[in-house]
């Protein structure tokens, strides 16, 4: 009797036996046999059980998985979107590359990329909608403004962005404000506006209201001056959707006597602008400006509210942005991102402005924390209170939020606990009990209940950053942190009625654990230069002001990994605003 020939590959062994070993797989290397192996796809085909498990193994909607048990191809379809979608494979080597190139007279470090509406609605709309807040403000933004700055005169150029982000359409790029801008055309009064001479020192951005849209329309500070802090001019625009951009109003400011730099520039939500003078030994000093009508029918600005933060609150750190709402301040650094110092203030008059230190380091691993840890705010998800037949009364909302956490030294949870080092996802439940309200990251809480979920990998050296700062910005969707529907009990923002509870692993229990903790792998993405600002335009694209100039990357399931090279000089036409009208109040 011959001897039985033994299988030379994969292929040669009995079915049941590929299958297994296709269920073993992890999901990278599974994705990487299908997109290679003919022979390994169609054994996919053959066992339903392999594609529900790889699946399982990747974030996603858990309510669109076919239920015809004899078709797989739509299973197999659903794997492919999902993984390539996730970032699992192929990432560095398919994904699209669009890049502008600025010219070198482009200032990057103040070029930034905005969304056109705002992260909060207005106060009127807020108070109408209630908990009908939450679906109106879960849509993504397809509408965006990138606000180029030169390094040598005030003539700045807004450009407009909006398109299909989804992948399957073209994008429209063209100017709001192009060089060729009639500044006295459309200036506030009849003088024209001088940038001869002049650079612009910030610029300042407020989005629109994402629910009335055209009622309150976006607004553009851009503050300008000659060497030393000479001749400073803020000019307000408005871009309506409709007859383009309008100068509001134009200030002239002078800066305080002490004042070296500036360091930021905001908005508050009533649309007051604030200024950030940098002082002399680490000392900043925070100004709220209004806007005084005088007898002769001209606007000029005032001091409403000045405050002063010492060294002994900033410390080394450099402060580079401010974020100001309903009477809450926070400053961020420009090396983390991370929220430095914070104030609160009285409720309608910017009185008694009180700064304190943002303690930042990570918090305790266990419920029950009585001290406020901010971190960088990164998303939440709200859980309606619903009725509890044992009490006969409803619980409390709650708001599941995600923080990060980056810590240079080692930390102990406890004494005989693992050293946690690096960059940490908590999850962070907040009780809503008056009302259901979501979660403020500019308001201080001083009890919340904190619970690791996520370590980053592979994050570089937190003593040695760059002095551009490290750029942390989430995907409209949060499609890379949990599945979307936030009644699915194993995502990263879970809302526990019982904060005592501990988070539920099941979901991500085939993903690597260390001490309890999921950690997330990175996925690298072609480098074009430095990145000075970063938005996520949607869960495929990703958008970046870099040292070359603006780019685009396409990490969707159609990616072909080409790469295109533009002039951004060239970008312009018509602006993809409909106009009415053209006169003073139009372009």
């Amino acid at each position: 009797m011959p001897a039985t020939e033994m299988p030379r590959t994969l292929l040669d062994l009995p079915a049941e036996i590929v299958q297994h070993v296709l269920f073993m797989l992890d999901p990278p290397t599974f994705y990487v046999c299908l997109l290679t192996n003919k022979g390994l796809r169609e054994h996919a085909l053959q066992s339903r059980k392999v594609l529900l498990h790889q699946i399982a193994q990747v974030p996603g909607d858990r309510n669109i998985i076919p239920r015809d048990r004899k078709d797989t191809q739509p299973l197999l379809s659903i794997f492919n979107k999902r993984a390539a979608r996730h970032l699992f494979s192929g990432v560095p080597r398919m994904a699209d590359i669009n890049l502008w190139k600025a010219c070198p007279s482009m200032n990057r470090s103040i070029s930034n990329i905005f969304p056109w509406y705002d992260d909060y609605p207005c106060r009127c709309c807020a108070a109408r909608l209630g908990v009908d807040l939450f679906v109106a403000l879960s849509k993504p933004s397809d509408k965006y403004m990138f606000v180029e700055v030169p390094a040598k005169n005030a003539v700045l150029q807004v450009h407009y962005l909006e398109g299909n982000w989804s992948g399957d359409g073209p994008f429209r790029w063209s100017h709001v404000i192009s060089q060729d801008f009639l500044w006295g055309h459309l200036s506030a009064t009849s003088d024209t506006l001088d940038t001869e001479g002049r650079k612009v020192l910030r610029t300042a951005w407020q989005g629109g209201c994402p629910i009335c849209l055209e009622e309150h329309t976006p607004t553009l500070a851009v503050l300008s001056g000659q060497s030393h802090l000479t001749n400073l001019e803020l000019v307000i625009i408005k871009i309506h959707p409709h007859f383009g951009p309008s100068i509001q109003a134009r200030y002239s400011i002078e800066a305080p006597p002490e004042a070296e730099a500036v360091a930021a520039l905001a908005f508050t939500s009533e649309g007051k602008p604030t200024i950030t003078w940098q002082w002399r030994f680490g000392c900043y000093v925070f100004i709220l400006y209004d806007s005084i009508e005088t007898p002769d029918g001209s606007h000029h600005l005032t001091w409403s509210d000045k405050a002063v933060l010492g060294s002994d609150l900033t410390g080394t750190e450099r402060i580079t942005h401010v974020q100001v709402r309903s009477g809450k301040a926070i400053f961020l650094t420009r090396t983390f991102q991370m929220p430095l110092c914070s104030g609160g203030t009285n409720a309608a008059t910017w009185a008694h402005t009180m700064f304190s230190k943002e303690v930042t380091s990570l918090p305790a691993g266990v419920a029950g924390v009585t001290t406020s840890r901010r971190g960088i705010y990164l998303t939440q998800r709200h859980l309606h209170r619903h009725w509890n037949p044992i009490v006969h009364q409803h619980y409390a909302c709650a708001n599941a939020v995600l923080k990060l956490f980056l810590s240079r030294d080692e930390y102990h949870i406890h004494p005989d606990g693992p050293a946690l080092q690096g960059a940490y996802i908590v999850r962070t439940l907040h009780a809503s009990d008056d009302a259901c309200n979501p979660f403020d990251p500019l308001v201080t809480n001083n009890t919340l209940y904190h619970r690791y979920v996520a370590r980053l990998a592979d994050t570089p050296c937190l003593h040695n950053l760059p002095s551009i700062g490290l750029k942390v910005f989430l995907s409209p969707d949060h499609g890379l942190y949990g599945p979307r529907p936030s009644d699915d009990g194993n995502a990263f923002t879970y809302c526990d009625i019982y904060p005592t509870a501990a988070w539920r692993s099941g979901y991500y229990n085939n993903w690597t654990r260390e001490d309890e903790h999921v950690l997330l792998e990175p996925v690298a993405v072609p480098s074009t230069g430095v990145i000075h600002a970063l938005r996520w335009v949607s869960e495929d694209e990703l958008w970046a002001v870099t040292d070359e100039g603006v780019c685009r990357w396409n990490l969707g399931v159609r990616a072909t990994g080409k790469r295109t090279e533009e002039s951004l000089a060239h970008c312009g036409g018509d602006l993809g605003i409909r106009r009415a009208k053209v006169g003073r109040d139009g372009l």
